[in-house]
């Protein structure tokens, strides 16, 4: 069962595009469609990142009715993860996360968290996130900096195939190509 409701991509606004078809082949809490436990978050690329919409059930509160903070750092730090994926085709390691929370996170209320890539190196990448309410309030933001790792690197941390992330990147990239964000 999902833990975070997903609204149909029909409810993103007309400039987005389809959610991200090609699944992530790892156990992540946040995005793979393989953990029955996890989160499986759609995520739909933009012009400058990522972005993804989904309602944190009331079993993942801090106090009734409003989120718990972790849960409000993860989904900054996911979509910022993805914002990585698209943008530079490639993987990286949290090393830094600084949230803030500027009002209270409501469970059962849609959300919409997005991600946009600052800048980048060779080695290193910051990313913005911000979550806001259906009415685009700002509720929380971040910033993150990425250490970013090669597939080889990631493959022996994951105990993935390296074989299965090109594949990944493969694909995705296929999909990008196939289905540009609108500018």
């Amino acid at each position: 069962m999902n833990t975070v409701t997903r609204p149909s991509s029909n409810s993103l606004p007309p400039a987005s595009r389809a959610p991200i078809q090609t699944p992530w082949p790892g156990q992540c809490f946040g995005c793979s469609r393989h953990n029955p436990h996890g989160l499986q978050l759609p995520f739909v690329p933009t012009e400058k990142g990522c972005r993804t919409q989904c309602e944190v059930p009331d079993r993942f509160c801090g106090f009734d009715g409003i989120a718990h903070g972790g849960m409000t750092s993860l989904l900054l730090d996911e979509v910022a993860a993805w914002t990585l994926c698209t943008q530079l085709g490639q993987l990286g390691l949290t090393a830094n996360l600084s949230a803030d929370y500027h009002d209270p996170v409501p469970t059962g209320a849609e959300l919409v968290v997005e991600g946009t890539l600052v800048r980048h190196d060779a080695k290193k990448a910051l990313v913005r996130s911000t979550m806001r309410s259906a009415d685009d309030e700002l509720l929380a933001d971040a910033e993150s900096t990425w250490v970013l790792m090669t597939l080889t690197r990631f493959s022996e941390l994951m105990d993935v195939p390296e074989s299965a992330l090109q594949e990944f990147f493969s694909a995705l990239n296929a999909e990008l190509r196939r289905h540009p964000c609108p500018k």
